[in-house]
């Protein structure tokens, strides 16, 4: 290879990373995908967990999802050291105290250009309706018996701590540098609210310094935001056919017993999806507690028959406002 063809294959890969900023119709269709969702709303979407030939899966399971917007640096900081912070209290007390299921997970929740974040909970004994109850409770004794400041000013300071330390590390080879830049330009990283265009080089130390900058005000300001005085959610569920009856042992045999619909079955209901009668009932019971807690927080409540209708339809009333970078 001659010095000349070694310069034009460096120039053609400086060329292929170039970047611009997008102009507005570019970053409509970067979060096309996404969906804005309204001020005060839940939606509620639920499908089976179907069965197969050769296995019986116990487990339903819901995602509740909380929107805060569109993405800056700030916004996602103090996203991130919530539900950082979030994580352990809510195990603690779903999975722990009161063993709703195996998995119980809160996680920062960042696609394309929006922000959330999201509580899983998977159970083979509970339907879906009835954890939704219990993640509901868990956030209004979380926030109220802390005033609505329920993260200290210490507790925002190590959290904020942990992810300075982790982004300060160096990568220790050239493929681990590559992937951590490939993420920033495929997360759309590189376009800050002020000046329009961020090197690639540049990313981490923003994102400390972002993280910097936020105080535990602001965290417990976003905490209120979403559980309480504005939330913006989206419950996805998944509904068991078969689930798990605990029973008392019975002549030295005992412990939790897969209860399976009839086989002969022709449709799946969601409705009647739950197995036994004790489930059902605590499934209803639940359903009716939730839309209760829906209206004395002033939320408007609906559910989402098809998701690729109702992605349509937001998408329509609720457009995302964009701003085109300089």
């Amino acid at each position: 290879m001659t010095e000349e063809d070694a310069k034009k294959i460096t120039y053609n890969a400086k060329e292929s990373l170039d970047h611009k900023p997008l102009d507005k119709d570019q970053l409509r269709n970067a979060i096309k995908g996404m969906i804005k969702l309204p001020d005060k709303a839940v939606f509620d979407y639920m499908e089976m967990n179907p069965r197969t030939e050769d296995s019986v899966n116990p487990n339903s399971a819901i995602m509740s999802y909380f929107q805060l917007g569109e993405y800056t640096y700030e916004k996602s900081a103090i996203l991130t050291v919530l539900f950082t912070l979030l994580n352990e209290p809510c195990f603690q007390q779903l999975r722990n105290k009161e063993q709703l299921g195996y998995v119980v997970q809160a996680s920062f929740n960042s696609q394309l250009k929006v922000l959330g974040g999201q509580i899983l909970v998977q159970s083979g004994d509970h339907g879906p309706d009835f954890l939704e109850s219990r993640i509901n409770e868990f956030l209004k004794e979380f926030m109220v018996e802390n005033n609505g400041n329920p993260f200290t000013e210490e507790q925002v300071e190590a959290a904020k701590k942990q992810q300075i330390d982790s982004l300060q590390l160096k990568a220790l080879d050239l493929a681990t540098e590559t992937q951590e830049n490939w993420i920033y330009i495929q997360g759309n990283y590189l376009h800050s609210d002020q000046d329009g265009k961020i090197a690639v080089t540049d990313v981490t130390d923003t994102l400390i310094n972002s993280y910097r900058d936020i105080t535990s005000s602001q965290v417990n300001a976003a905490a209120r935001e979403l559980f309480i005085t504005n939330p913006r959610r989206v419950n996805f569920k998944l509904c068991s056919q078969n689930h798990r009856e605990k029973k008392e042992p019975d002549n030295g045999s005992g412990g939790d017993q897969i209860v399976e619909r009839p086989a002969d079955d022709e449709e799946d209901d969601p409705e009647e999806c739950l197995a036994t009668p004790k489930i059902k009932e605590e499934n209803v019971k639940a359903r009716e507690q939730n839309k209760r807690h829906y209206v004395q927080i002033g939320l408007k409540s609906e559910k989402i028959a098809d998701i690729e209708e109702f992605r349509n339809q937001m998408s329509e009333r609720y457009p995302f406002e964009v701003v085109e970078k300089k």
